[in-house]
């Protein structure tokens, strides 16, 4: 059975899912954001580095930096250097607050110091319509989605997040090896289950999805959404998730992001 639960930028679904009977009859398929959330909502009722058990990623993929085609820069340090000759000017949107698109700009900007200012907008429709039309000159965008509009010239990609380039993608250079040393941002997508399930359950779960993700239909239907399988063990993730938490809630307190 597939129950939505929608709300609080996912907290909902993670909460029932944190509480439940640790048996591995309850399940979630949670994305990055997951680890990011607990920073802008400081008071939730679970600790997702305890009461949450990572069984298995399932996928990753990558943010994009664009910038609207007018923009007279072509690449990351055309772009650095464009935007530190004008502090404060330059808006950069966002779907909302605390969003990956958001954090990632954050962390570009605190990764160059430069200043641009944040739009956020009610969700990602708004922000690419604006985006497009020129009203905001840059953002961070999922790869797969700044690949149409890439190719009707609607935009220049500068680059990827993932540290080395996207497997799907391997003609967008990354902003790593464009001189922003270290960014490395993935989008990951996980199968959680309670924390205190038995590992043998685990063990089960993350041998039958590895299974389903080497099939090749289920291949072709990640990839067509910039999503590359990324099977793995439970504890290797769960080092990447950790990891991610911390570098998430340093980000969103050095920039003072508070949830919309």
């Amino acid at each position: 059975m597939v129950e939505n639960r929608p709300g609080a930028s996912g907290t909902i679904g993670s909460d029932e899912v944190a509480k439940a009977v640790p048996d591995g009859h309850t399940m979630l398929v949670g994305p990055a954001s997951i680890v990011s959330v607990p920073h802008l909502y400081p008071k939730l009722p679970y600790d997702v580095t305890k009461s949450l058990a990572p069984v298995i990623a399932i996928g990753s993929t990558s943010m994009a930096l664009v910038v609207h085609h007018a923009m007279p820069v072509n690449t990351v340090q055309e772009f650095i250097a464009y935007a530190k000759a004008r502090p404060g000017v330059l808006n950069y949107g966002s779907p909302g607050s605390g969003t990956h698109h958001h954090l990632c700009m954050e962390l570009f900007k605190q990764q160059t110091a430069i200043d641009v200012v944040h739009v956020p907008y009610k969700g990602s429709s708004g922000a690419t319509n604006d985006f497009i039309a020129g009203h905001i000159p840059t953002m961070f965008v999922p790869v797969h989605i700044a690949l149409p509009m890439l190719k009707g010239g609607q935009i220049k990609m500068l680059g990827v997040t993932f540290r080395d380039r996207h497997p799907l993608f391997k003609e967008f250079p990354t902003l790593h090896e464009q001189g922003i040393t270290g960014y490395d941002v993935d989008l990951w997508l996980v199968l959680w289950t309670t924390a205190g399930v038995p590992a043998d359950i685990i063990g089960k779960y993350n041998a039958v999805v590895r299974e389903l993700i080497a099939q090749p239909d289920m291949a072709q239907a990640l990839a067509n959404q910039g999503v590359i399988a990324t099977p793995g063990t439970p504890e290797a993730f769960g080092k990447l998730v950790v990891e991610d938490y911390e570098r998430w809630g340093k980000v969103i307190r050095a920039a003072n992001i508070k949830a919309d």
